[in-house]
C-alpha cells in the first residue's frame, strides 16, 4: 500500500513539474529557411524566403492552412510581401538583381520586373505609402563578403507594377538595410549597418523624405573595438522611432553578440538605449494589434514586451520551455501581429522553413 502511495506521489509531481512549449501551431515547409513572414488581415499569412536555395512563398488561410505555394526555378530569395485586395505584392532578389511581382490568390503571377543596379541585391523591404502604392528599399546582404559596390536604391510602385520614381545612392564600402519603414508623413526610416572606424560594422539609423533625401543619421551602439548592427524599425503615431539589433561584446576571450533596442524621436536624438537577450540578436521589432511594444530575439524565438517610454522589459514571451542559444537550431528572422493576440514567427529550425504562432498574452517567468 505504502509502495503505491509513493509511486503516485511520484506520479503526480512529475506531471506537475512538466515544463510545456508555448506556441498555439506551427508550420515547415522543406529545408531552407524563412526570412519574413506578414498578416494578409485576419484571414491569412504570407510568408517567404528560400527553399533547396531557391525564392520560395507560401500563403496560408485563416486557419493556417496551405492555400498556395509559389517559387521561382533560379537563384534568390524573396525577402519582403505585402497583400493588398488584388493580390500579394512580393520582393526579393534573383540572380543578385531587384525582383518585384504580385501573385493572385490561386498562386498565379500576375507581373514581375528585375531591376539593375551597380551593386548586387541581396535584401529588398517592401512598405506601402500613403497613397496605397508601394515602395522598395533595396540593398547587399548584411552579411556579404567584402568587395564591389554597395548603395541603396529606391523604388516607388503601383499595384500594376508601374515605376512612380526611383533612386540610387552609390557606397564604395559596405552598407546594408536590413529594416524600412514609413511615418505618417510619409518620411522613409532605414534601419543600416555602414562600415566604421577599424572597418567594424556599426549600427545607424537614417531618416529619409518622400523624394529619397536624407533628412538625418545617427548612430547607435557603437564601440569602434566591436561590431553593431541595426536590423529592424518600427514607428508609432507620436513620431517616435524604434529599433532593434545587436552589438558585440567580449566574454572568456571570445567574442558574442547581445541584442538591443532603442528609440529616438523624429528629429533623430536618442529617447533611450537597451540591452536586451545576452548571446542573441534582435531581429524584429513590431507593434501588436493592442499597442504593445514586441521585441523578437533570433535564438529560440524569444519575444520582449517594451515599455515605449523608458525601453524596460515588461515581460518575457519563451516560444519554447527547453531550448539553449548556444546549441539549438531554432532561429527567428521576422515577426507579425495576427488575429486578436498571436505572434507569428517565421525563421528556421533544424534547417527547415519554419512558421509558428504563440499567444501574446501568455507570459514566461523571468
Amino acid at each position: 500500500m505504502q509502495r503505491t502511495l509513493f509511486l503516485l506521489v511520484l506520479l503526480l509531481l512529475s506531471a506537475c513539474s512538466k515544463v510545456h512549449d508555448n506556441f498555439l501551431w506551427y508550420r515547415s515547409f522543406g529545408k531552407g529557411e524563412a526570412f519574413f513572414v506578414s498578416a494578409a488581415g485576419d484571414t491569412g499569412l504570407v510568408s517567404g524566403g528560400i527553399i533547396e536555395n531557391k525564392p520560395y512563398l507560401v500563403y496560408l488561410n485563416g486557419k493556417h492552412e496551405k492555400v498556395f505555394e509559389y517559387s521561382v526555378d533560379t537563384s534568390g530569395s524573396f525577402t519582403s510581401a505585402i497583400a493588398c485586395e488584388e493580390g500579394i505584392v512580393t520582393a526579393g532578389c534573383i540572380e543578385d538583381k531587384l525582383y518585384l511581382g504580385m501573385i493572385d490568390y490561386t498562386g498565379t503571377p500576375v507581373w514581375s520586373s528585375g531591376f539593375s543596379s551597380s551593386f548586387k541585391v541581396g535584401n529588398v523591404i517592401l512598405c506601402r505609402t500613403q497613397k496605397d502604392n508601394f515602395l522598395a528599399v533595396a540593398s547587399r546582404a548584411s552579411d556579404s563578403i567584402p568587395g564591389g559596390n554597395y548603395g541603396i536604391k529606391f523604388i516607388s510602385f503601383g499595384k500594376d507594377g508601374s515605376v512612380i520614381s526611383s533612386d540610387s545612392i552609390i557606397y564604395y564600402s559596405f552598407y546594408s538595410v536590413n529594416g524600412t519603414t514609413i511615418d505618417n508623413s510619409g518620411n522613409i526610416y532605414l534601419a543600416a549597418t555602414k562600415l566604421g572606424a577599424g572597418s567594424k560594422k556599426k549600427a545607424t539609423l537614417a531618416k529619409y523624405d518622400e523624394a529619397f533625401r536624407k533628412i538625418w543619421e545617427v548612430e547607435l551602439y557603437n564601440n569602434p573595438q566591436f561590431e553593431a548592427s541595426s536590423m529592424s524599425v518600427v514607428t508609432d503615431y507620436q513620431g517616435n522611432v524604434y529599433v532593434s539589433g545587436y552589438t558585440e561584446y567580449p566574454e572568456d576571450a571570445t567574442t558574442y553578440r547581445n541584442a538591443f533596442a532603442a528609440s529616438v524621436n523624429s528629429s533623430g536624438v536618442i529617447r533611450w538605449k537597451k540591452y536586451l537577450e545576452y548571446k542573441n540578436e534582435a531581429t524584429s521589432v513590431i507593434f501588436d494589434n493592442n499597442g504593445q511594444l514586441f521585441v523578437l530575439n533570433k535564438g529560440c524565438l524569444i519575444l520582449n514586451i517594451i515599455k515605449t517610454d523608458d525601453g524596460s522589459v515588461s515581460g518575457i514571451l519563451r516560444t519554447f520551455a527547453a531550448c539553449d542559444v548556444s546549441y539549438d537550431k531554432v532561429y527567428g528572422n521576422s515577426a507579425t501581429a495576427w488575429g486578436g493576440n498571436s505572434i507569428v514567427i517565421a525563421g528556421v529550425k533544424n534547417g527547415s522553413f519554419y512558421i509558428v504562432a504563440r499567444s501574446s498574452e501568455i507570459l514566461s517567468p523571468i
